[in-house]
């Protein structure tokens, strides 16, 4: 294991507090998350939303993908091990395409990836994940317009980040 997973490196990697993830999955408890729902975390990272996903989902019902290899080893051997969730069997993917067949997932959380795409890029991974949500399945995002819904952030001394967590919903027709 690298040196910096143990210095807990990938916890200070997006600029907000790790504690972030609690907040991320009690929004999602709030819309209706069960625990029998199949979610896809696109740009899980190195776990921050995923371990409180994990933990609360039945096993095998959590996937994560992210592309930097990096985070996902942080992810996969480090917080997972952690937090003791081996017996939840996440899967926790390299890569940017949700894996599985079309309409797979009741869930898919996006926290931001999409919105930092440009172009064709962006395009694409909408369809991508629109496309592995079944019908009725819900899309969670941060930083998409319009926003449909807003949290309180929680406050952190020193901390500028913002007030509000602006989330977009959208579910499958």
């Amino acid at each position: 294991m690298k040196e910096t997973t143990l210095e807990e490196a990938h916890h200070r990697l997006f600029g907000r507090p790790w504690l972030l993830g609690r907040y991320h999955f009690d929004f999602l408890r709030e819309q209706g998350l069960r625990r029998t729902d199949r979610v896809l975390d696109y740009g899980c990272g190195s776990g921050r939303t995923g371990i409180h996903l994990i933990r609360y989902l039945d096993p095998g019902k959590y996937v994560g993908v992210d592309p930097d290899m990096a985070r996902i080893e942080a992810f996969a051997t480090y917080e997972v091990a952690l937090h003791g969730l081996h017996d939840k069997d996440p899967t926790i993917l390299a890569g940017v395409t949700p894996p599985g067949p079309p309409g797979d997932f009741d869930v898919v959380l996006d926290l931001f990836v999409i919105a930092h795409l440009r172009g064709g890029a962006r395009a694409e991974a909408e369809k991508r994940v629109k496309a592995a949500l079944r019908s009725g399945g819900l899309l969670a995002r941060l930083g998409i317009k319009p926003v449909t819904h807003t949290t309180p952030a929680p406050a952190f001394t020193g901390t500028r980040w913002g007030d509000k967590l602006r989330w977009n919903l959208w579910r499958k027709p």
